[in-house]
């Protein structure tokens, strides 16, 4: 790719935050005909409470350091095939080092906001409301258009000759071919076919393939698990709207999801800020890091309403071996979870 002066890029990046800025804010004004779950203003939070978490109950130890990403602004995280760390941010994705240096980086015309990879090492990249796809050796190798005009892809996932995005702004998730052809949408809403519609009332909606071949979607107004077949049938769901430690917060929660091994569920709150695992049948197990853990010095709050909490959701992934890997989005570091040995 061409270099670039400082001035056009100090211009590019205030574009892309201008309007990456102005799609969140979208959000906060978005009329929506589908009520979000909210406790109501009639309650009252005791929020150091909820904020303190029984010993007990955090069953994983930080492994090593806080790993910083060396980007400005750091959006997501992925691991690839072959066990590396990537991280995507200002306007590049990096390999990261446990050092924090690179091993590799590609750069891209605008901000990557999600990534993920599939068996063959491909790399699929979200642009905002589209897709880009890099070979193992950081070549583009393809550019899909977008699936709408005003897409917001928030999440990819790839499964054997299907990968699939989340777009928060349409509230559907696109079913492509690795070879660009767009399939259909998943997640319309559909009386006949128990199909109630996705409510995102935030700029996070996550997706992620489970052990059983199931596609899992968060619906985080209901704040719901959803299970979906890759031809769209809605199987089940579970999840609970609390300000417990077994349940998800505020409007519009758990933000990001990450899938074990063992089809266990890592989940994350914003609001709260806590990294939760949850069962494949949605019962709670314990906490991998909250508030203290992951040293979090911003407010701590139960947002009822979406305009509270639009931004700074952290990004989570995890590895063949069980480590979590929970990506800082405020102070742009990577922090890694391995489970304590009894």
């Amino acid at each position: 790719m061409k270099s670039q002066t400082t001035t056009s890029a100090l211009v590019g990046g205030v574009v892309v935050a201008l309007a990456l800025t102005a799609v969140i804010a979208a959000f906060i004004f978005m009329e929506t005909t589908e009520s979000v779950s909210s406790l109501g203003p009639e309650y009252s939070y005791d929020i150091e409470k909820l904020a303190e978490i029984d010993p007990a109950l955090i069953l994983y130890q930080q492994h090593g350091e806080a790993v910083p990403t060396a980007f400005k602004q750091s959006y997501a995280i992925a691991i690839a095939p072959d066990g590396k760390l990537w991280v995507a941010g200002d306007k590049k994705m990096g390999q990261l080092n446990a050092d924090g240096s690179f091993g590799r980086t590609i750069e891209c015309a605008v901000a990557p906001t999600r990534l993920t990879f599939d068996a063959d090492g491909l790399m699929y990249v979200a642009l905002t409301d589209h897709i880009v796809v890099f070979d193992a050796g950081g070549k583009q190798v393809a550019e899909w258009e977008k699936p709408q005009a005003n897409a917001l892809l928030t999440s990819l996932a790839a499964a054997g000759e299907d990968i699939f995005a989340a777009d928060a702004v349409n509230k559907v998730v696109w079913r492509w071919r690795k070879d660009g052809t767009l399939v259909s949408a998943i997640g319309r809403k559909d009386p006949k076919r128990n199909i109630p519609g996705f409510v995102i009332p935030s700029p996070y909606f996550d997706i992620a393939i489970a052990p059983d071949g199931l596609l899992r979607v968060v619906d985080s107004g209901r704040h719901l698990i959803e299970a979906y077949t890759f031809d769209g049938h809605r199987e089940w769901w579970w999840g609970t709207a609390s300000v417990s430690i077994e349940g998800f917060s505020g409007c519009c929660n758990p933000v990001n999801m990450a899938i074990l091994p063992n089809g266990h569920f890592i989940l994350v709150e914003k609001g709260l800020v806590r990294v939760k695992e949850y069962d494949p049948d949605g019962h709670f197990i314990g906490v991998v890091a909250g508030p203290e853990q992951l040293e979090w010095t911003g407010p701590l709050q139960v947002c009822d309403k979406p305009e509270d909490c639009q931004t700074k959701g952290f990004d989570v992934a995890v590895d063949t071996t069980g480590r979590v890997y929970v990506l800082d989005t405020v102070k742009n570091v990577v922090r890694i979870f391995e489970k304590k040995v009894p």
